[in-house]
């Protein structure tokens, strides 16, 4: 389980190991989902203070509320899953975990209860781990559940994971659940002789990151 803010920043000043992109390895597809429950304002700020690079690569200049979510969407998605940005990944982790510090605070107990030292748990028994799924039911979604297991990496299997969290939920899927449901889609509009659905969304492929990085090689701290 990850710890505050400032101490994870400390760490990281002292060479210490971040969390980096790992958790995010599966998030891909809910990475809007993840930045739309923090402040755009804090988001910004944060990556100021803790990431000046990155600030002034994509946002100096501007106003936050000028900006829109989608841009700053797209412009740390290709932060974290194409630069591979570990500073950007690790504050965004914070940051959601700030946002939702009710299962956080809940979830970071359960484990406790199997350890007090949670860095030292290697993994959770498939029983535990579907009882802890249940407490948690009672008060939060499965979404946030899922979101809350990968970002901090709680050591429950992929298959409890995949079952609990994952399996019947049609509102939302990972990537790697999702894509046979796409794959039908895309078979069934082509036999009906239609076009394939745009997304209306799609984080990595930002308009205008290309414009913003070519003004941020003019400043010195980019």
């Amino acid at each position: 389980m990850n710890q505050d803010i400032k101490r994870r920043h400390r760490k990281s000043k002292s060479a210490a190991p971040s969390v980096g992109i790992g958790p995010f390895e599966h998030l891909q597809d809910l990475f809007p989902a993840i930045l739309k429950v923090i402040p755009i304002g804090l988001l910004i700020d944060t990556v100021r203070r803790l990431d000046p690079p990155t600030y002034f690569r994509y946002f100096k200049g501007f106003r936050p509320q000028s900006l829109g979510r989608n841009r700053v969407t797209n412009a740390l998605f290709k932060e974290v899953f194409e630069r591979k940005n570990a500073a950007v990944a690790d504050l965004i982790n914070l940051l959601w975990n700030q946002s939702n510090r009710k299962l956080y605070k809940a979830m970071h107990e359960l484990v406790k209860q199997i350890n007090e030292n949670v860095e030292e748990i290697e993994s959770i028994e498939d029983q535990r781990a579907n009882e802890m799924i249940d407490t948690l039911l009672k008060d939060f979604s499965r979404q946030d559940i899922y979101l809350c297991v990968r970002m901090n990496e709680v050591k429950f299997s992929e298959e409890v994971i995949q079952d609990r969290l994952v399996k019947g939920n049609d509102d939302w899927k990972p990537k790697e659940a999702q894509e046979t449901k796409d794959e039908k889609e895309t078979q069934d509009n082509e036999a009906a002789g239609q076009e394939p659905k745009a997304s209306d969304e799609q984080p990595g492929k930002a308009e205008n990151i290309e414009a913003t990085e070519a003004e941020s090689k003019d400043n010195p701290q980019a």
